[in-house]
């Protein structure tokens, strides 16, 4: 009897082990993974910010207009602290990524510009991802923000694949450790 429990001990702790060693999903593929403090967002081509703008919209790695934007695709928005009386151009170069968060914002936008007004409470929301950025080459941009729409009852997130796929070609981001 002895010998039963020990026998048993080791199989259930080897099976509590084993079951740790089943995550593979990476932290790039994950919707809850923020970047990391220090990854480093590269601009890979100079890019003009129009006069009296803050932001610069981009989807599918292209420049667009928020009037020409299909808001049921991931986009991101490059801020600037400051907004100037001509257009300005943006070097290539690199921000450093400070901080990220992430949180959602509720809405029925779209049950209500199709006129369909929901049951009970809102049924999408607005997920948001904001990385705060600092740059020696280009000290007005303070973050970018990235959106995308979910449902109310999805907890989900967008991943930092999502994120490097709505900015290619123009941006890339490097975590740290990476080359």
């Amino acid at each position: 009897m002895k010998y039963l429990n020990l026998i048993f001990l080791l199989l259930s702790g080897s099976l509590f082990l084993s079951a740790c060693q089943q995550d593979t999903v990476r932290p790039e593929d994950s919707p809850y993974a923020l970047f990391p403090n220090g990854s480093i967002l590269v601009q890979h081509e100079a890019i003009t910010l129009p006069a009296n703008t803050y932001d610069l919209t981009i989807q599918n790695g292209v420049i667009t207009r928020h009037d020409g934007l299909d808001w049921r695709e991931a986009h991101c928005l490059l801020e600037s602290n400051t907004s100037f009386d001509s257009n300005q151009t943006l070097k290539s170069g690199e921000y450093r990524i400070i901080h990220s968060r992430r949180h959602h914002e509720e809405t029925s936008l779209p049950l209500r510009m199709a006129g369909l007004m929901p049951v009970k409470g809102d049924a999408t929301k607005i997920i948001v991802l904001t990385l705060d950025l600092r740059s020696e080459q280009n000290p007005s941009i303070v973050r970018m923000t990235c959106n995308d729409w979910g449902y109310y009852f999805d907890d989900q997130f967008l991943s930092l694949n999502q994120v490097r796929a709505t900015l290619q070609p123009l941006f890339s981001i490097r975590l740290p450790g990476q080359q």
